[in-house]
C-alpha cells in the first residue's frame, strides 16, 4: 500500500518558471523515504504541496490512497510535520509548548511526557524555549508533529541544527516509529546524513526526479562505470590488450580504463597477465553514495 501517491505533479508561482516539471512519487507505507535534493530543487515546495498549503497546478496526489482534494482537511489528523523551523513561545516551557499543542489537537495532557521522553527532552520539560540550542528547538518541533499520534510523519531537513549525537537520536526515534507502523517522508539535501535510515530514496534535481527507488538499488549503481588506474611495464600493450571503450594512455607505465560492472575488472587483469605485462598497481576510484548523489544531480563534488 502507498501512503503518498504524486503522479504527474506541476507547480510554478510565476508562469514560464516552473518549479516542479511533471514529478511522480511513490512512498510505501511503513518506509523511511528518503527525499533528497540540492537547495532549491523543489523539495519543500513538494512538501508544501502534500500537506495542502498549496495546490498543484496539474495531477493528482494522493494520501491513504484518496485524493486529497476530496478529503482535505480531514486526513490531515492522520499526518504530523516539522517544516523547516518550528513555531514555538520562546516565553513558555517545552511541556507548556505541548499543552497547547495538546488542547488544538484534542489530545489527553498525558501524552505529553511520552513525547517529551521520545525526543529526549524530558530534563529540560520545564525550561524556557528561548534558551533551547536550535537543536534542542528542532527535536520539540519532532515532538508537536508527533503528539497526536500520526501515521504519517512529514519532516523537512530535520538534522538543521543537530549535533553529531542529536543526529544518531534522531535516526533511533525515527527507526523507533518505523518499527510501531508509521511512514516517515525526510527530506535532506545532504545523502550521508539518511543513507543509514531510508529505505527508499527519491531524488529531485530543478523540479524533476531524477532517481526513486530502494537503497540497495542506488547502491548497485555504484558498482558500475568505476574508473580504475592501472600502472603497468608497458601501457601501450596493454590498451592494446583490452577490448573496451573507455580507455586512456596517461604515460608510458600508467593508463585508466572505466569497467561497466566491477566484476569485469578481474578479466582484465588475467588478460593482461596471461600477456605477461607486469602490473605494479590497480587503483579503482571508490564511489560512495554521497558521490552517487552527487553525480546524479550533476553538483560539483568536493
Amino acid at each position: 500500500m502507498s501512503i503518498i501517491q504524486l503522479e504527474n505533479i506541476h507547480f510554478h508561482y510565476r508562469k514560464n518558471e516552473p518549479v516542479l516539471s511533471g514529478i511522480n512519487i511513490n512512498v510505501p507505507q511503513r518506509s523511511i523515504y528518503g527525499f533528497l535534493g540540492a537547495n532549491g530543487s523543489g523539495k519543500t515546495t513538494t512538501i508544501r504541496l502534500i500537506l495542502g498549503l498549496l495546490k498543484a497546478k496539474k495531477g493528482t496526489i494522493n494520501l491513504f490512497n484518496e485524493n486529497i482534494k476530496t478529503t482535505y482537511p480531514d486526513h490531515f489528523n492522520k499526518v504530523g510535520s516539522l517544516i523547516e523551523n518550528p513555531s514555538l513561545y520562546g516565553h513558555l516551557s517545552a511541556n507548556d509548548n505541548l499543552r497547547i499543542w495538546a488542547k488544538y489537537f484534542g489530545i489527553p495532557a498525558k501524552r505529553i511526557d511520552k513525547v517529551l521522553d521520545l525526543v529526549r527532552l524530558n530534563v529540560a520539560k520545564f525550561k524556557k524555549t528561548e534558551d533551547f540550542s536550535t537543536g534542542m528547538k528542532q527535536r520539540l518541533g519532532l515532538g508537536i508533529a508527533l503528539l497526536h499520534d500520526p501515521a504519517l510523519v512529514i519532516l523537512d531537513e530535520p538534522t538543521n541544527g543537530l549535533d553529531p549525537m542529536g543526529i544518531i537520536e534522531l535516526r533511533e526515534v525515527l527507526n523507533r516509529l518505523r518499527a510501531e507502523g508509521k511512514t516517515i517522508l525526510l527530506s535532506s539535501h545532504i545523502l550521508s546524513e539518511v543513507e543509514k535510515i531510508v529505505t527508499k530514496l527519491g531524488i529531485i534535481k530543478n523540479g524533476q526526479i531524477v532517481f526513486e527507488g530502494d537503497l540497495s538499488e542506488l547502491q548497485r549503481l555504484r558498482h558500475q562505470n568505476i574508473e580504475v588506474l592501472f600502472k603497468v611495464t608497458d601501457a601501450q600493450k596493454a590498451l592494446e590488450l583490452i577490448p573496451l571503450k573507455e580507455k586512456t594512455k596517461i604515460s608510458d607505465t600508467q593508463f585508466q580504463i572505466i569497467v561497466e560492472e566491477e566484476n569485469i575488472l578481474p578479466h582484465v587483469i588475467r588478460k593482461l597477465v596471461d600477456a605477461e605485462i607486469d602490473i605494479y598497481s590497480v587503483s579503482p576510484k571508490a564511489k560512495n553514495l554521497e558521490s552517487m548523489f552527487l553525480s546524479i544531480t550533476n553538483e560539483k563534488e568536493i
